[in-house]
């Protein structure tokens, strides 16, 4: 089969040249710029869709692939390093072998051994990393790869090849999703694939405030970002209901903030969780929420949250809480927020800090008489401007004390609100009529994340992970320049109903659509396909070891152990 993006800006053919002639007939299959929806059989025996065997997801850019297939024997392929080894790539390989061979889930056929020693046996994979494996993962990291399996004059033989580490482990990926478990015996088809993301920022939102989810839950949805190629961990780590991130600067925070002690991110964790998503290629972006989301941090900081009138009549039918938003009008407050974030600047490495911004409530500022007059003092007319005013000063301290300077991202409301923001402050968009939002951040020339479309916490009856494919980051009025803009999107699964329990199933395979809308083509809209694929890709994550939930209707996985 050959599976073509129009948007490549390469000839897509010509590596092919040299083996199509001589591989068995190749079909066709040409992704078209108009989503088509999949056909289920709800009325007849079996699956309300078939799956796929050996198809990756997300669907790489250039995909060629003949009926021919390679026999592989698990005891005796390796991965063979060619140049630039490093810890990470020796790592890689070693987890990527388990994965393919041994995942934790799966039942092989009983009493056989798949052997292999004939001309048609894939023996090892030849790695070619053209240059030094980068430390941390940076913001436009390159992750293009070619893949080539028996498409050379050596039968048998194959290459994964990268200019970067990050390169490397999205092909690593990829080759251990073609492969398939099929009579018994390990196969791969033979297949030519040169891929790369269509956009840079591809994330994913975690809510560890509303409740605590461990390490280990981490380093799971870790794994899944990996094997869906999703690049950003934004972790939302802190919000009103729970202060987890234990500071070293400022114990008490954590001590009367969290759930219970042992409900904490100690420092160690901190270090255990940036290291584990290095090692997969994935960015960490922290979200300290301010000045609202803001209840857990202010039970032991006198004067830093707003009073909201406790006794007052009116505040009680309001049903406002005790304290509201960060009180903007006190000195002391951005004293505080100057050595706490210089703490977080240390802490994580990544170039991006989230700042938060959204949902700020203005009534208990509308309450406090000294705000009152701090405003008049400052001749600030309202309560936009105040956030305003916090957000200056707040920008301002973070340039101030950042060694190297960070840049930042924010919710909409911020620019919803007319706050001043740098021209390259990342705006993130949330609210249900998002191509507008789009179009009006784009403009002022602030580049975009979209995540609309795509809050995974929410869950209905059937196939709804049709409309997170069919919902397309640039599909708003404007520029080429604007649409230049858009860095990508996040899924995000907010805390209020998930924990370890659940937050796996209610991500995955779900999540997988809107991974493939930002990594592959635009031109990829064939919901058939996906369907087919996201089938083979949910039994692939069990056989892995995930509670992937069904979301084609009735179906089964192949060689599973039972639960």
């Amino acid at each position: 089969m050959q599976y073509n993006s129009k948007q490549t800006g390469i000839a897509t053919m010509k590596p092919l040249t040299a083996w199509l002639s001589v591989a068995l007939a190749l079909t066709a299959h040409l992704s078209h710029a108009r989503y088509s929806s999949p056909n289920f059989n709800k009325g007849g025996f079996g699956p309300w869709h078939p799956s796929s065997r050996g198809r990756p997801i997300p669907l790489p850019r250039v995909y060629q692939t003949a009926e021919s297939t390679l026999r592989i024997d698990p005891r005796s392929f390796h991965f063979n390093i060619i140049e630039n080894e490093c810890e990470t790539l020796q790592d890689a390989v070693k987890r990527y072998k388990t994965l393919i061979f041994k995942p934790a889930n799966f039942k092989p056929c009983k009493n056989v051994e798949a052997t292999c020693d004939g001309g048609d046996c894939l023996k090892q994979i030849d790695i070619h990393l053209q240059s030094p494996c980068e430390e941390w993962p940076p913001v436009r990291m390159d992750e293009k790869y070619l893949l080539q399996l028996n498409t050379d004059k050596a039968k048998g033989g194959a290459t994964l090849s990268a200019s970067s580490i990050w390169g490397i482990l999205r092909g690593l990926e990829t080759f251990s999703q073609i492969v398939h478990y099929h009579d018994c015996q390990f196969l791969v088809n033979t297949t030519f694939i040169e891929d790369w993301p269509r956009f840079p920022w591809r994330g994913l939102l975690l809510d560890t405030s509303r409740h605590f989810l461990p390490k280990t839950t981490i380093f799971e949805t870790l794994d899944l970002m990996a094997m869906n190629k999703l690049n950003v961990f934004h972790w939302h780590i802190v919000d009103d209901n729970s202060f987890p991130y234990e500071s070293a600067r400022f114990p008490f925070l954590s001590k009367s903030g969290s759930y219970g002690q042992e409900l904490v991110y100690t420092r160690k964790d901190l270090k255990d969780i940036l290291e584990y998503a290095r090692r997969r290629g994935i960015r960490v972006v922290p979200e300290f929420d301010t000045p609202g989301h803001t209840q857990s941090w202010g039970r032991d900081l006198p004067g830093f949250l707003t009073p909201c009138g406790a006794g007052n009549s009116w505040a009680a039918k309001e049903d406002l809480p005790e304290y509201g938003p960060i009180d903007p009008s006190r000195e002391e407050n951005y004293a505080f927020l100057w050595k706490f974030f210089g703490e977080v600047l240390e802490t994580f490495p990544d170039q991006f800090l989230h700042l938060g911004g959204d949902e700020v409530d203005f009534r208990c500022w509308s309450m406090d008489e000294n705000i009152r007059n701090f405003m008049k003092k400052h001749n600030i007319s309202d309560y936009e401007g105040l956030e305003g005013y916090y957000f200056r000063r707040l920008l301002k301290l973070l340039d101030d004390i950042s060694s190297k300077k960070k840049n930042y991202m924010v919710w909409q409301e911020v620019f919803d609100n007319q706050v001043p923001l740098d021209p390259d402050a990342v705006v993130q968009i949330w609210k249900e009529k998002w191509e507008n939002d789009m179009a009006q951040v784009t403009l002022a020339g602030n580049p975009a994340l979209l995540s609309s479309c795509w809050y995974l916490d929410y869950i209905s009856y059937g196939t709804d992970w049709e409309e997170y494919y069919k919902c397309d980051p640039e599909n708003f009025p404007g520029t080429p320049a604007q649409k230049r803009l858009v860095l990508g999107g996040e899924v995000c699964m907010w805390g209020e109903f998930t924990d370890s329990t659940n937050v796996h199933s209610r991500l995955w395979p779900r999540g997988s659509v809107a991974a493939e809308r930002l990594w592959s083509a635009r031109e990829a809209q064939d919901g058939d396909f996906l369907a087919s694929r996201m089938n083979e890709h949910r039994c692939r994550l069990r056989r892995r070891g995930f509670p992937a939930q069904p979301i084609n209707g009735p179906d089964f996985c192949e060689h599973l152990k039972a639960p």
